[in-house]
């Protein structure tokens, strides 16, 4: 997904010596006919020849062209150099040194340095309000926000998007609210977006396209190829690729590095999860890593390795997969990105699990269920939370299987299956009423000596049963086949017509759920305690 960023407008310069508004002209037209290293050579020019005349004091502080240009054309560490000289010249209370100070912020953001983005956005935030400029302080929340977002902080994103809402709503009859709307309406889509809420943020997106305030051309390009990553995920590929060839079409009239490698990336993707042509999506990945490193734009070098990884596994190439996903976990340890460190954790231990080496597996997927559950804690906001785990799952299974697989069979490996089963299900309840973690024995303590608890587990292509009396226990893999999805949910819905007789695939879900060979069926057990998992929730039992 690409953030919607808002660079602050840019105040007609004064007049100065011939020679430097010469130079400042041929600059600014060759910025505007897009030749924008050849613009970044000449506003620097500028600088150097007004450096020790007051022109360069009245005019050019918090103009910081070279800074914009540079983070234009992907020159991410020039432009940080460019725009944290300017916040030093600036007279900090004037809308200059909010130019600059979000000039910096956004090469930060784009360069991989999302707490110093943080600091730089929140002084743009601070002086807007010591300005009493509402406007500009509804764009500095948004990327205050963005930054937060970034570095996985998702609930202090909803809060910074939230406050900027609030100050559009508080103006509705303000003529300024136009753009600050529609900014903080697609931010909020995609922070939507990353926590599984995907028909919120569609319904957000409808509410942007449906506006009757245009969108300006880089905007169209981000929403659209956003959009598309929500189609990928709503299970419309066609859809998605079609917003993201009308996305391609816009960035050839207006160029934008920082849209078009999400862009070049999000192709990828559709390429490998969804038409399935490894080939091409391997060919968009390494140009996407390429492309990131020209720019300097190290985020999207991370997400580049981690879908290259996915891809380099997926055909078999399992070293080089492993290669790619240790590349990304380190980069997104650099950058303290909790999202993504958790996916490079979880192709390393697939990679682990494919060689057969069971304990780096574990390592790893313990390591990144850590890191889900902490984000997940910071979402303080249960709404919030509530989609969270949604795409997340196959870190638990994944771990619950190589458990089951191991074998079950003391009590301590009990315990660690139960504490995986549990951690994988919502947990919108604990949330509330906190309870200590579950043990096997402290379960057993609490039944009667004529109760049962059964504990089901359903994941991809497998399932299992733990179930617990007072005295005893076992775990049983069950053979998922009548669980399979395409025949599953047919047969549900033959459940409630008359006419149609089940009995003999009611037997067979029986006869997997309740296997006969068990001492579940001794009729001494009176009291059923039975938790579900995934499409087993489904069925009457």
């Amino acid at each position: 997904m690409c953030f919607f960023l808002l660079a602050l407008g840019l105040a007609p310069l004064a007049s100065a010596a011939t020679d430097a508004a010469a130079t400042l002209a041929e600059a600014r037209a060759l910025a505007v006919a897009g030749n924008v290293n050849k613009a970044a050579e000449l506003y620097q020019r500028v600088l150097e020849m007004a450096s020790a005349s007051p022109f360069a004091r009245s005019t050019l502080r918090g103009q910081k062209r070279p800074g914009l240009t540079r983070r234009a054309e992907g020159d991410y560490p020039a432009a940080s150099r460019h725009a944290d000289a300017a916040t030093s010249e600036c007279p900090a209370s004037g809308p200059e040194a909010r130019r600059a100070w979000n000039t910096l912020g956004q090469a930060q953001l784009y360069s991989g340095s999302y707490a110093d983005a943080v600091q730089s956005f929140a002084r743009v935030r601070d002086l807007a309000v010591a300005a009493g400029d509402p406007q500009a302080q509804a764009y500095a929340w948004n990327n205050l926000g963005g930054a937060q977002y970034y570095r996985g902080q998702y609930y202090e994103s909803f809060q910074c998007f939230q406050a900027a809402e609030r100050l559009i709503l508080a103006a509705p009859q303000a003529g300024w609210t136009a753009g600050p709307r529609r900014l903080t309406l697609a931010n909020q889509a995609m922070l939507n977006q990353r926590l599984g809420r995907d028909l919120e943020a569609l319904k957000l997106y409808r509410q942007i396209r449906s506006s009757s305030e245009a969108l300006r051309p880089e905007e169209e390009a981000q929403l659209l190829a956003n959009l598309g990553a929500l189609y990928r995920r709503l299970g419309d590929p066609p859809k998605a690729l079609a917003q993201y060839e009308a996305a391609r079409g816009l960035l050839s009239k207006q160029p934008n590095s920082d849209t078009l490698l999400g862009l070049t990336k999000n192709i990828g993707i559709v390429q490998l999860f969804e038409v399935e042509e490894a080939a091409l999506a391997e060919q968009s990945f390494r140009q996407t890593a390429e492309l990131a490193v020209l720019t300097g734009s190290r985020r999207e070098e991370m997400q580049a390795h981690l879908y290259l990884g996915e891809t380099l596994l997926r055909t078999g190439r399992r070293k080089e997969a492993g290669l790619e996903f240790a590349q990304a976990e380190a980069l997104s340890r650099q950058l303290k990105t909790g999202e993504e460190r958790w996916k490079a954790l979880h192709g390393l231990a697939r990679v682990a699990l494919a060689e057969g080496r069971d304990a780096d597996a574990m390592a790893h997927l313990s390591e990144a269920a850590q890191l889900i559950e902490a984000s997940r804690v910071d979402l303080h906001d249960s709404s919030l939370r509530s989609d969270f785990m949604s795409d997340k799952r196959r870190v638990y299974d994944d771990a619950i299987a190589l458990l089951i697989r191991q074998g079950v069979r003391s009590p301590t490996q009990a315990d660690d299956l139960l504490r995986w089963m549990e951690r994988s299900r919502s947990r919108l309840l604990q949330d509330r009423i906190p309870t200590p973690r579950p043990s096997l024995a402290a379960l057993q303590a609490k039944l009667d000596p004529d109760s049962l608890l059964l504990l089901y587990w359903r994941g991809g292509a497998s399932a299992a049963l733990l179930w617990i009396t007072r005295a005893h226990w076992g775990v049983r893999a069950l053979n998922s086949e009548a669980l399979n999805d395409s025949q599953f949910d047919p047969r549900l819905r033959e459940l409630a017509e008359a006419d149609v007789d089940t009995t003999a695939w009611r037997s067979r879900i029986a006869a997997e759920l309740l296997p006969s060979n068990l001492p579940i069926h001794d009729p001494g057990f009176r009291h059923w305690l039975i938790v579900t998992d995934g499409n087993i929730g489904a069925i009457p039992l």
